[in-house]
């Protein structure tokens, strides 16, 4: 009876009998009537419809498999729990408690608007008759964003599609790099692409993922003829992130002989190895051509540097202009110590193309240069007299060398330097300068009272915000009315200086020209501005998109998406139609023909898709349900920093329950909770939705979903995108650890049991999560980590102290003990390298660390990218503070930041060892004679160890908490490293440090070396902490000294690591917005470097 009911009351959805309907007028989408055959089924049709219909998952059942869900559930449990008897009901209950009370809430069942045609057809599969290939490409290229059209044509053409179809599809389908993933999901997962014997062309196999390359048999690989595609220059153009796994393939199938002789047949694929097996392949190249190599192509630094390393410019018969034009090319990308011996041996030709290298290296944006580098190279050419002795002269002549200058030794030049012509100064300044640099420039200008000329526009962010306003004058110097020049600098600008600037531009802010400028060069200016005067000059705006060149376009596009969402919102309201009726065609700016994303542009009337990141709750409640997917699809990509403001988030989050409750009466599915309602999400649904909101119904919800093929592309979905994800929404770490188990089950299964690279890459995401460790071969997880992670922002894991142990035997097993690693592991694992532990770190070959650190710090997120939405927090935080607060542990093993300062400590001794070659050649030989000469020995300083165990005894009762954690912690460290010193000799795996002291005494192994540094190591820890004076130790002001500056960086400098702890890992509120980790710690080893360049090896390790 209750099911009759129903029925009679879905009938009477389909023909309302009152005129209370309040659906929006819905507009068409863009006519596919050449392709595609829409549904003409009646509403009474649709639900047997439904059943008889394969789903368009994985492996596309008849949904009569699943429906009702209780076959969905049993199928599920035999999946993952096969001995379980918990009914759907118990489940049902349990989870229903866990997602009711956010705003806008509505219990189920919800009313739903009635069923039109469109979203009768939009529920069920897209079917294609006659497949138009050409029709359906330039589709997906007019709408590459719109994922739930591209795999609902995915699917149609898996049933439809011939071989060709779907090669002439994947050869020819342009789409942005963001969405290249969908595409390789298809030709996989939905097409199984090399399932039949057909040949296929390598353009198209180019889009395949990388767990299905590694996959292909010798079989296939011998049927596609592999060996002579791969070799294809033009045709063979996957995107980088599979590359390296083709090498992989080719690698084990391709007669090594062969490889090595068509190196520059296959070049494209061999640069791709990694580093040792890339320079083994080159083994037979000459040099002219492997300098053709490095300039030809943009390679990774470590690559750079490994080729580097095979050349002899003598026994090779390199000339010295050869070599040093290479060095121009490329020696940004070399080791610091490969720069340093190139100064050694061609500075005299360096010296000669001063100003090339200026305009390559320093005036060129586009080339990206550490601190170190600049800084070795601008000392290069310093004069020869001191700072306090320069005139214009010796500014001429350092030109944009000046970058190199710290801000104390600007203070020292005198003013008058500064004063005369005042294009002296044009070449001295570059964008690479800092504030504070650019500061001590000024305050000199300001001193020298007799020179009137017009500032340089590089020092426009040093002006009080009257002088920018022109309420006040500057005495002795001129402010230009260059207005793109001022823009450029106002990048650097206070909120108050912009305030003063957009004041003073006032009407004239709206004029074509000074629009231009701020939209291409700093669009923040216009966030002062309110947004009734940006509607009343959006024409003005208009007008300079749609004549932006190609290049131009993108920047101005990019630019306006990142302007506050109130003036995107008032934008945005202008796809109204007259009687106020949300225009979704308008909104997206859906045009008919075959037209790119610019060209539409050109062609709007109010260029609506531009404003997308400001759409608001209403505008989202009004959303038609049949455009509801490709509005939603469109809107994440168009989001800056691909993060959803959480208010819009929990508003699609309604929108879709909305959608998914019209689709179960349409269908007829009874349902009364969360999970049922998430089993009609179909796999396009999944795709446009995204991760993001996905997770907004919590962890243990998702998990429950009883069908399993939602179920598992749910979790597919989630893993593939960045963690951060799980920082903004509703998602805590229990919740992580719960789907990461479920997935790995399915996955599991599905796999026979196994688990390989393929699951692996599937749970990407979900994997630092799992509480056991895995069953898997060294092999299999070296290849996740070189291919599954494809950018740095997929590898800012936040996991407490468990899981990472757990992740780092995971890295362990993949590639080994950290000693044995080179500079390629360590790029290769990035921010992973955050769950090892300090004797980890510091068995870390230091030359590795050396050339491997400027891309290390480069790629880091923790202290560089700034997390909006995060709970709790109005401002956007530090990714390592919001990880931190996501994990909301007390305990400091189930904290991230002890993982993060020891990390972000371990990249500072990295960096010393780059900035040692700062201080001047003749100056380290004369620190090597000191050093030589030294009278002090180690064994001498050790001597002070007992002296320093009996001070510790004597003041333990008057020492703090902290400073009692402290020693402990130089304790605790010092045995660390010396169990793992021990291990490397005795070759063993025990902690205990007594049988790994007896097994090596059994050797006949000399440990007074080892012993005596982990001793070192205590008592230099223990006088720098406590500040031990000479009388505290007993010994003479000389002796103390002279112990001082023997081992120790000297009692009156704070190391590198505290500055930068006290400067980053502890800073107030106040600073964060301001302070940059990555450029402070190269300044902090800048004022270090004098003093560290002093120490052995040996030392610089304690």
């Amino acid at each position: 009876m209750g099911t009759l009911c129903h029925y009679l009351a879905f009938l009477l959805i389909f023909n309302p009998v009152t005129s209370e309907d309040t659906t929006t007028t819905q507009q068409s989408p863009p006519d596919d009537s050449s392709v595609t055959e829409r549904s003409t089924a009646t509403p009474s049709d649709l639900p047997a419809q439904f059943l008889t219909d394969h789903n368009d998952f994985i492996n596309c059942r008849d949904n009569d498999e699943y429906f009702p869900l209780s076959k969905a559930y049993d199928v599920k449990l035999a999946l993952i729990s096969p001995d379980s008897d918990v009914a759907l009901s118990k489940i049902v209950n349990v989870t229903e408690t866990m997602i009711r009370g956010y705003r806008n809430y509505v219990r189920l069942p919800m009313n739903v608007s009635s069923i039109t045609a469109e979203i009768g057809a939009d529920f069920l599969p897209l079917h294609l008759t006659d497949v138009d290939v050409a029709s359906v490409v330039g589709d997906v290229t007019k709408y590459p964003t719109n994922l739930e059209q591209l795999h609902r044509y995915g699917q149609a053409m898996k049933k439809s599609g011939s071989v060709s179809d779907k090669e002439t599809f994947l050869e020819e389908v342009k789409v942005p790099v963001e969405v290249i993933p969908d595409i390789e999901f298809i030709s996989a997962y939905r097409w199984n692409l090399l399932s039949v014997e057909e040949e296929y062309s390598i353009a198209a196999m180019s889009r395949l993922p990388v767990d299905y390359i590694l996959n292909i048999t010798s079989q296939t690989f011998e049927f596609q003829d592999l060996a002579v595609k791969l070799a294809d220059k033009e045709g063979f153009n996957p995107p980088e992130h599979t590359i390296g796994a083709w090498f992989t393939l080719a690698d084990s199938l391709i007669e090594e002989t062969e490889l090595k002789s068509k190196f520059k047949e296959y070049t494209k694929l061999l640069l791709a190895a990694p580093l040792m097996k890339m320079l083994e392949k080159m083994s037979e190249l000459t040099a002219a051509d492997k300098i053709k190599l490095l300039q030809d192509n943009q390679l990774t630094p470590v690559k750079v540097q490994g080729i580097w390393d095979t050349l002899n410019p003598k026994e090779d018969n390199i000339e010295d202009k050869t070599i040093a034009d290479l060095f121009f090319s490329v020696g940004n990308k070399l080791d610091i110590l490969q720069i340093d011996e190139f100064y050694k041996k061609t500075f005299s030709h360096l010296y000669s193309k001063r100003h090339e290298v200026e305009e390559l290296w320093i005036h060129n944006d586009n080339v990206e240069l550490t601190w170190p580098v600049i800084r070795y190279i601008s000392k290069l050419h310093f004069p020869k007299v001191s700072t306090d002795q320069w005139g214009q002269k010796e500014l001429i002549d350092m030109g944009a060398f000046g970058v190199g200058l710290t801000p104390d030794q600007l203070k020292k030049i005198p003013a008058a330097a500064f004063g005369g012509d005042p294009t002296t100064l044009d070449t001295f300044f570059s964008d690479r300068m800092s504030l504070g640099q650019l500061f001590a420039v000024f305050d000199k200008i300001t001193e020298n009272s007799g020179a009137n000329y017009e500032l340089p526009a590089a020092l426009y962010p040093c002006l009080h915000s009257s002088l920018i306003t022109g309420s006040e004058s500057a005495d002795n110097i001129k402010i230009g009315d260059d207005v793109e020049a001022m823009v450029k600098a106002s990048v650097r600008f206070t909120p108050a200086q912009k305030i003063a600037y957009i004041g003073h531009l006032d009407t004239s802010l709206w004029n074509k020209d000074t629009l231009t400028v701020i939209l291409k060069h700093n669009p923040s200016l216009l966030a002062e501005v309110g947004h009734k005067d940006f509607m009343d000059n959006l024409d003005m705006v208009l007008n300079i998109v749609g004549e932006a060149t190609v290049g131009d376009f993108e920047v101005l596009v990019e630019n306006l998406r990142k302007l506050p969402r109130r003036i995107l919102h008032a934008w945005l309201a202008t796809a109204r139609d007259d009687e106020g009726v949300l225009d979704i065609d308008a909104m997206l700016d859906v045009i008919p023909g075959d037209l790119d994303y610019r060209t539409r542009i050109q062609s709007s009337v109010k260029a609506c898709s531009i404003a997308l990141p400001g759409l608001s709750c209403k505008m989202i409640d009004e959303i038609p349900l049949d455009r509801l997917m490709e509005v939603l699809s469109t809107y994440r990509f168009s989001m800056p920093g691909e993060v959803i403001p959480s208010d819009a988030r929990m508003c699609f989050v309604s929108a879709i329950r909305r959608y998914l409750s019209t689709k179960a009466v349409a269908f007829n599915v009874t349902l009364t909770s969360e999970i049922e309602l998430l089993s009609l999400l179909s796999s396009s649904d999944i795709r446009a939705i995204g991760a993001e909101l996905l997770l907004s119904w919590g962890g243990k919800v998702l998990a429950n979903i009883p069908h399993p093929e939602v179920s598992y592309e749910v979790m597919l979905k989630i893993s593939e995108e960045n963690p951060h994800l799980f920082f903004h929404n509703g998602v805590d770490f229990e919740d992580m650890e719960i789907l990461a188990k479920q997935s790995l089950t399915i996955l599991k299964a599905k796999n026979k049991g196994n688990v390989d690279f393929s699951v692996l890459k599937k749970m990407r995401d979900l994997l630092p999560y799992l509480t056991d460790s895995l069953m898997v071969g060294a092999t299999d997880i070296q290849n996740f980590f070189r291919f599954a992670y494809t950018s740095p922002l997929t590898k800012g894991i936040c996991i407490p102290h468990a899981n990472r142990q757990n992740f780092r035997d995971l890295i362990v097993k993949g590639f080994g003990e950290p000693e044995s690693w080179d500079s390629e592991v360590l790029t290769v694992l990035g921010d992973l390298l955050v769950t090892l532990d300090e004797a980890d770190l510091y068995a870390i070959p230091p030359a590795a660390l050396r050339k491997a650190v400027p891309t290390l710090v480069k790629e880091s997120v923790y202290a560089s990218v700034y997390l909006p939405e995060v709970k709790g927090k109005v401002e956007p935080q530090l990714y390592y503070k919001a990880c931190n607060d996501w994990m909301t542990g007390t305990d400091s093993e189930n904290t991230f930041s002890p993982a993060w300062e020891r990390y972000a400590k371990w990249l500072v001794s990295g960096s010393s060892l780059v900035t040692r070659y700062l201080s001047a050649p003749t100056q380290r030989v004369a620190l090597r004679k000191k050093r030589e000469a030294e009278s002090i020995t180690v064994h001498q300083a050790v001597a002070l160890y007992d002296k320093i165990q009996e001070i510790i005894s004597d003041r333990n009762p008057d020492l703090s908490v902290a400073q009692r954690h402290k020693i402990g912690d130089i304790l605790w460290q010092s045995e660390i490293i010396l169990k793992n010193d021990l291990k490397k000799l005795s070759g063993e795996e025990t902690n205990d440090i007594e049988k790994l002291i007896s097994s090596i005494n059994k050797s006949g192994v000399d440990l007074t070396d080892v012993l005596e540094k982990a001793k070192l190591r205590v008592v230099l820890s223990v006088i720098s902490y406590l500040k031990l004076t000479a009388k505290d130790l007993g010994i003479s002001e000389e002796y103390y000294e002279a112990l001082l500056d023997r081992f120790t960086l000297g009692s009156r400098f704070v190391d590198g690591v505290g500055i930068v702890s006290n400067a980053v890992l502890s800073r107030s509120k106040r600073d964060t917005t301001e302070l940059n980790y990555m450029d402070l710690h190269d300044k902090v080893m800048q004022i270090l470097t004098d003093k560290f360049s002093d120490l052995t090896p040996i030392e610089q390790e304690v």
